[in-house]
């Protein structure tokens, strides 16, 4: 769900975008917090539990609304619920 989250965001740069995903928890917690606009530094290389917190809450907020769309169809033309 990340993955999808931070590409559909556009978060990842352009060189990055066709790389399959890294295997590692680092990796996905970094990709979390861009999700949420860190950018990492050389003197904050991982970002903080207030920044994945914050980052996991959208994360969340996004799962939910997807699946009550898809749940609640009001209008069959809604590109929402057809995913």
């Amino acid at each position: 769900m990340i993955g999808i989250v931070v590409g559909g965001e556009r978060v990842l740069q352009a060189t990055e975008r066709n790389r399959p995903f890294p295997p590692d928890i680092r990796s996905w917690e970094v990709l979390l917090a861009r999700s949420a606009g860190w950018q990492p530094s050389i003197r904050r290389p991982l970002p903080s539990n207030e920044v994945l917190w914050r980052a996991y809450v959208q994360l969340q907020t996004v799962v939910r609304v997807t699946q009550a769309a898809r749940a609640h169809q009001p209008y069959p033309d809604l590109r929402l619920c057809q995913l």
